[in-house]
């Protein structure tokens, strides 16, 4: 473009000279000589190559300009010598040869992705590896790599696809993929599809604050990752996206749906590639190795991860479908947590104000745990919204006892509380202008403005006032700031989260709340008062109810030396009664039961059961109805247990016998002598003895069990014989039976033996193939004044059930306890029936797992027992002595 000798590098190059250069390359120069020459001939060659198109025409050329000049001519054929003469050539263009073939090893095909390893646009299963994509040119498909491109993302994308050869395995590898410029693709968040107008032929979503139409009638469905038939309500995901994919620009010919559902982790096993959940959903097994299976578990960037990067509060978004044989399965992770207040709650428009940043609300998110002003850790899904939250325990928050409240005297009356503090100490302070009362700015004046009642404000799930409807003061613990003039500048009240329904698990923390049920020492129970009675409600000082009792309460709440304590008397009036009690070690409800008259409220309740607060109400008035806890006497004597591994022969003094391999509660395997031993025991209190219902369950009866006549003969009474019922209960611990050979490898058995190891008595405590109720056996005066005989039956408590939470204090386990039935007998002809329930088993004793599918026993720890085990433990007094889970 200069002269045959110039060379100008500083000088810019011109649209002419760029034009020239990419005509060169690819062969045409006697063409575009004959044609012209320079600048008009290789113009107008250009021009017939089609390489100028979108190119801007004249002046110095852009690196933007030149980036689409090759472009065009990457695929064009070069025009090369086909034949040598003495004075003449020939050239023709090799149809079959590019700049993309001959100097970079890449080849281009016009077609679109079909199949991707999470999606697939046809009736076929998605074969591809995770790496993978497959092409479709419209005649054929091509499977290939997708390189470093976003292949994947492009499924029904008409577009120019380049590709390598791989030198080793010759397999395509995608180099770069083009959406031609009639293609069109929408994506869609799920919150924007208008779900109430949308129709299998029109899709309706908004689009910056105005709503709009697209066409789909005839498109194809993909709904998370398979074709299904056309379905408005698919098109509506609760998390996710809808993606219009059009490969003319007209209407849309493909819809693809990820819907995804949040989970929030509990704890991982590795082992068995299970992931546990909160909240009570089923455990997911996620293993990447399944052949039937496509699975990505990605962070919210993209990056792939493993189950050893999942930790608890994680939330996991899952888009999957359900056929088994074509399964597809795509994991976000996201970590992601924001600490703070609620300030404001639009459940409506799904949104809550954090501090001050606004955030959606996840479609899985249980709305009932978000309160103003309530202050928690907050857990965000891969698109940002709060999808789980637990309370921030240890928050900077004074506690008090509200006594007394009113208004000073004078032209500007000022609210005054007298409470007693959390010191030990009487204060009496004076309200600011304006007050934060549970969230809510409010004016002094209105402070001591007249309430509701208790029962309408739990009712209504709002913390109470502090008046009630008549405007009288309501005694109750309350938390509150002062600033620096001493004057009060916020008071919460505590309200009860917890319902008579709502499940044990999930009875968990609250921003100042009561959480746990309150214990009545009269009986042991919780109870909650929510019916408008004439009983004095206890719960917060502000509950007017009667007393409803719930057989489904926790047995352990901890109190630690960081807990406070408050001892409040039952004449509110004596001042100098009132206390703060300091715990020195750690005290569970066992322990803190006094007098039959005092009542526990346990505030703050953190995810490891340990109180923040209690309030100790002393010598409260008995109420007019108790309702009796079942006739339990835990016991104080007891023998030994064991799993049972299976019968042995061993020597004994030379001797070949046959004994009894068990796994002790003292971790020691034992041998024990069957001896003289005809039969066990068989423990009724624990024994199903006919199928039991629980609930829609069937729990199969024990058909192993047999009673003896005075001949010797076995039988089974019918549960509704005299036989049977004239059978008195306490005789019947000597009369139920099972053979030794129906004794199997992983039950528990309660044995006596000598010091030679030989058995003197044995007795069934739990066939895992038959799991009982629980069983609550009876202390050593009660066994004697009953004639019961105590070498079969040492007192004990067994417990068998499903772990529905693993923590640090202990295993939260849904069990099968007896109950009573509708006229208020505790069985029906001795038997207790059965009633699902949750208690907390210590992590203390011997822990054990029997493989229930090849048999076998190991050894673990509290840290292998996971949610959702099967399990069964065995007490010794009030100690927990033997564990074995059942998988």
């Amino acid at each position: 473009g200069t002269s045959a000798t110039t060379f100008a590098p500083d000088a810019s190059v011109t649209y002419e000279q760029a034009v020239k250069m990419v005509v060169a390359a690819l062969g045409y120069t006697v063409q575009a000589e004959t044609m012209g020459g320079y600048p008009s001939g290789y113009l107008s060659k250009a021009a017939q190559l089609d390489v100028l198109r979108g190119v801007d025409v004249g002046g110095e050329m852009t690196r933007g300009n030149m980036a689409i000049l090759l472009y065009n001519a990457l695929d064009k054929p070069l025009f090369e010598k086909t034949s040598y003469g003495e004075d003449s050539y020939t050239y023709d263009a090799n149809e079959s040869a590019t700049l993309l073939s001959r100097y970079l090893k890449v080849e281009k095909m016009t077609g679109k992705v079909v199949e991707t390893p999470m999606a697939c646009a046809e009736l076929v299963p998605s074969k591809v590896l995770s790496d993978e994509v497959r092409v479709s040119d419209g005649t054929a498909s091509t499977v290939m790599k997708k390189g470093d491109t976003d292949a994947q993302a492009l499924l029904g994308v008409r577009a120019d696809v380049f590709y390598r050869e791989d030198d080793i395995t010759d397999t395509p590898v995608i180099v770069a993929i083009v959406p031609r410029a009639a293609s069109k693709s929408v994506e869609i968040v799920a919150k924007d599809v208008v779900g109430g107008n949308t129709t299998a032929q029109t899709l309706v979503y908004m689009e910056d604050g105005e709503e709009k139409e697209a066409a789909i009638s005839g498109a194809t469905l993909v709904y998370n990752g398979r074709v299904r038939p056309m379905d408005a309500s698919l098109l509506k995901p609760a998390i996710g996206t809808v993606r219009l994919v059009s490969e003319t620009g007209a209407d849309y010919n493909l819809v693809i749906v990820e819907n995804y559902t949040n989970y929030i982790v509990e704890n991982v096993l590795i082992d068995t590639q299970t992931v546990y959940f909160k909240n009570g959903a089923a455990p997911m097994v996620i293993d990447f190795s399944d052949n039937n299976i496509s699975t990505v578990m990605t962070d919210e960037t993209g990056n792939p991860l493993t189950l050893d990067n999942l930790a608890e509060w994680d939330v996991l978004s899952v888009c999957r479908d359900a056929e088994s044989n074509t399964s597809v399965c795509r994991v976000y992770r996201s970590n992601r947590t924001v600490e703070g207040t609620i300030r404001e709650l639009s459940l409506s428009e799904q949104e809550v104000v954090i501090d001050e940043k606004v955030y959606p609300i996840a479609y899985s998110m249980q709305t009932d745990d978000l309160k103003l002003g309530k202050n928690a850790a907050f857990f965000l899904d891969f698109t940002g919204a709060v999808s789980a939250m637990t309370e921030v325990q240890g928050i900077s928050r004074t506690y008090a006892w509200l006594a007394a409240a009113q208004n000073t005297k004078g032209m500007d009356p000022v609210p005054q509380l007298k409470m007693f503090t959390e010191d030990g100490e009487w204060k009496v302070y004076k309200a600011a202008d304006f007050v934060e009362l549970n969230g809510a700015r409010v004016p002094a004046k209105d402070l001591l403005a007249n309430g509701k009642t208790g029962a309408e404000m739990y009712l209504a799930g709002t913390a109470p006032t502090l008046v009630d409807d008549t405007g009288a003061v309501v005694p109750q613990l309350i938390a509150y700031e002062v600033n620096e003039e001493e004057l009060i500048t916020k008071l919460e009240t505590a309200y009860n989260m917890t319902k008579l329904d709502t499940p044990d698990e999930e009875k968990i923390g609250g921003t100042f709340s009561m959480d746990f049920y309150q214990n009545d020492a009269r009986s042991s129970r919780f109870f909650n008062g929510t019916k408008a009675g004439t009983n004095a409600g206890l719960i917060s000082g502000a509950y007017q109810g009667e007393i409803e009792y719930s057989d489904t309460m926790f047995t352990k709440v901890f109190i630690r030396p960081e807990t406070k304590y408050f001892v409040i008397p039952g004449n509110l009036s004596n001042e100098k009664a009132y206390a703060m009690k300091k715990a020195t070690n750690e005290i569970t409800l066992e322990r803190i039961r006094t007098n039959e008259t005092d009542c526990q409220c346990f505030y703050d309740v953190a995810e490891n059961y340990v109180c923040g607060v209690v309030v100790l109400r002393k010598d409260i008035q008995a109420q007019d109805t108790i309702v009796e806890d079942t006739d339990v006497i835990y016991p104080t004597y007891s023998r030994p247990a064991g799993l049972v591994l299976g019968v042995s022969t061993i020597l004994s003094d030379g001797i070949p016998v046959t004994a009894l391999k068990v796994y002790s509660n003292s971790g020691q395997e034992v041998f024990l002598d069957l001896g003289e031993i005809e039969r066990a025991q068989y423990r009724n209190t624990n024994a199903r003895m006919w199928d039991v219902i629980v609930g829609e369950e069937t729990l199969k009866g024990d058909p192993d069990w047999y009673m003896l006549r005075e001949d010797g003969t076995k039988y089974q009474p019918e549960k509704s014989s005299d036989a049977w019922k004239n059978t008195a209960k306490t005789a019947r611990h000597n009369e139920i039976f099972i053979d030794l050979e129906d004794i199997k490898p992983g039950d528990i058995v309660q044995y006596e033996a000598d010091d030679d190891g030989k058995l003197q008595r044995l007795c069934m405590v739990y066939r895992h193939e038959y799991p009982g109720d629980v069983e609550f056996s009876y202390d050593e005066t009660y066994l004697k004044s009953t004639g019961i005989d105590l070498n079969y039956l040492g007192g004990n408590l067994s417990l068998n059930g499903t772990v529905k939470k693993v923590l640090d204090s202990g295993l939260l386990t849904e069990v099968n306890l007896p109950q009573g039935t509708t006229d208020g007998a505790k069985t029906t002809f001795g038997l207790p029936l059965a009633m699902k329930t949750t208690r907390m088993l210590p992590t203390k004793g011997k822990f054990a797992v029997w493989d229930t599918e090849r048999g076998g026993m190991r050894e673990i720890t509290t840290a292998d027992v996971v949610q959702g085990d099967l399990i069964f433990s065995w007490w010794q007094t009030t100690n927990q002595s033997l564990v074995v889970v059942y998988r």
